[in-house]
């Protein structure tokens, strides 16, 4: 063991670092070496600064700050609130039981916050955060990262990625299993990133989300999501800032499952994130912006008298587009834009203009092809126009 200097000061207050956790000013300073250092504290509220080397440190149940310095360290905390940095090196960080803050740093990281309401901060590099207890936060940075959710997680969390300076990278939400009920995960997209700007995609069983708008391309992919989002029996969100910062975020639910799947109906909610299964879904749209994923099988996504602005992803040949209201062509409009088809309506002496875009129809001859008016089926012929099949 390599420990320097060991300095006693004496402090009465501690100090507050945010609502629900506090970390105690030291009463112990322990100074690392430039070697492979193993350092363990004792009932005391202590400052590491382990330094140089592949240190390994582990703090008891007083809270505590650790700095890990350079090298590939191992950093445990306790009991109580402690401040976890792995600084330069990859690091592996276990915030342990209480409310914990843990940033990587430089280097491909692992951050596991433990129990306790904790924040983990991946910083530079390829980082691992993993929700395994508690009401975290979770936030990549830059890098591509990979945050993991628990098999049977029970708490409220919240992923947030944010544009700054740099886009966030090329990340990775593994699901490893259903949340425990009761249970809640938010996807927070803030520092203006907003629904409108994101480009949604089906890669496989996978949903990818694709953000241009900052100094490069960013992704967020959503692994095996047909899969592990309607297993949950948790309540899980997106957010997004609607241009204005730090005013009027949009809430969006995320409905998924087998058989009939509906859009959220909450007046909170600005749409719905509609995911089905590898069966035969329905996918019923409501008054906000939906985005509907139908996955594998022969699906059918349907739209009443009150629609928002919509859009279809990943659809094949074996799908329905269904309009429950009574058709008249002199209301529905067929346009290309892009790759996409866009069918607008809008009802006789209404201003409101409804749409439902398939992605990518124009660039695949596997998409839906049938759109049903009143169960009278149509398709879509070379000039935009719907004819009856």
């Amino acid at each position: 063991v390599g420990v320097g200097t060991a300095v006693f000061r004496q402090y009465e207050d501690p100090r507050q670092v945010w609502e629900g956790s506090k970390l105690s000013l030291p009463e112990v300073t322990v100074f690392g070496t430039s070697a492979n250092d193993l350092i363990q504290t004792k009932n005391k509220a202590t400052q590491v600064l382990a330094g140089d080397g592949d240190d390994y440190v582990t703090v008891d149940s007083v809270g505590s700050l650790v700095s890990g310095g350079n090298g590939n360290d191992y950093l445990f905390g306790g009991a109580g609130d402690d401040y976890l940095a792995g600084d330069a090196g990859n690091d592996y960080l276990s915030g342990g039981a209480g409310n914990d803050i843990l940033y990587g740093g430089a280097g491909n990281d692992v951050l596991d916050g433990g129990a306790g309401a904790d924040i983990l901060c991946g910083g530079a590099g390829d980082d691992v955060l993993i929700w395994s207890a508690g009401n975290d936060i979770l936030c990549g940075n830059e890098g591509n990262d990979t945050l993991v959710v628990r098999n049977g997680v029970s708490g409220q969390s919240s992923m947030k990625w944010e544009r700054n300076f740099t886009n966030f990278g090329n990340d990775v939400v593994e699901i490893e299993g259903a949340m425990a009920a009761g249970s809640s995960l938010l996807f927070n997209f803030a520092d203006e990133i907003r629904f409108a700007d994101m480009q949604w995609k089906q890669n496989g069983n996978d949903i990818v989300m694709v953000d241009k708008l900052g100094t490069a391309e960013a992704t967020v992919t959503f692994k095996d999501a047909f899969a592990k989002f309607g297993q949950n029996q948790g309540k899980m969100e997106f957010q997004f800032t609607n241009g204005r910062l730090y005013l009027d975020d949009e809430l969006y639910s995320v409905e998924a499952g087998s058989g009939t799947i509906t859009a959220s109906a909450d007046a909170k909610h600005k749409g719905s994130i509609m995911v089905g299964s590898a069966g035969a879904d329905t996918l019923v749209s409501g008054k906000g912006n939906d985005v509907m994923f139908g996955g594998a099988g022969a699906d059918k996504f349907v739209f009443g008298n009150t629609f928002g602005t919509d859009k279809i992803i990943g659809s094949d040949r074996s799908d329905v587009v269904a309009f429950s209201n009574v058709f008249n062509s002199a209301e529905y409009t067929v346009a290309k834009s892009g790759n996409d088809l866009v069918i607008s309506y809008q009802q006789s002496g209404l201003s409101t203009v409804s749409s439902v875009t398939v992605a990518d129809w124009y660039a695949t001859g596997e998409h839906v092809n049938t759109f049903s008016f009143n169960n009278v089926n149509y398709t879509v012929d070379s000039n935009n126009k719907f004819v009856k099949k």
